[in-house]
């Protein structure tokens, strides 16, 4: 049994991803600025729901033209790390890093 497992282990490889995924460098980036864009969003309170729409509309084809990303690629690859929790995981990681950091040198800043 125990050479069972060791074998198992030894065969196990990290599902690839699709070609069209983002690296992690850039899902990072885009995730970021999502997280950002949808905490304004969520500050619309007094707004309709059609103007909270079309604002998401218009943030989310900003980001995605800034990283040069068609919002397909951004779609597939979300799927892919999905996939993927670990991966995922790894990369909301950074995210996390990342709005920290902006959050501190906005602190810094006022």
């Amino acid at each position: 049994m125990f050479f069972g497992v060791i074998l198992l282990q030894a065969c196990y490889r990290e599902p690839k991803f699709p070609d069209a995924a983002l690296n992690k460098e850039k899902m990072t980036a885009i995730l970021a600025d999502i997280h950002l864009a949808e905490a304004k969003l969520a500050g619309m309170g007094n707004n309709t729901q059609a103007q909270r729409d079309s604002t998401a509309e218009v943030y989310y084809a900003t980001i995605f033209k800034i990283h040069k990303v068609k919002a397909e690629d951004f779609n597939s690859s979300m799927e892919a790390y999905m996939q993927n929790p670990k991966a995922l995981s790894e990369i909301y990681e950074k995210v996390l890093e990342k709005l920290q950091k902006e959050q501190s040198a906005n602190l810094k800043k006022k």
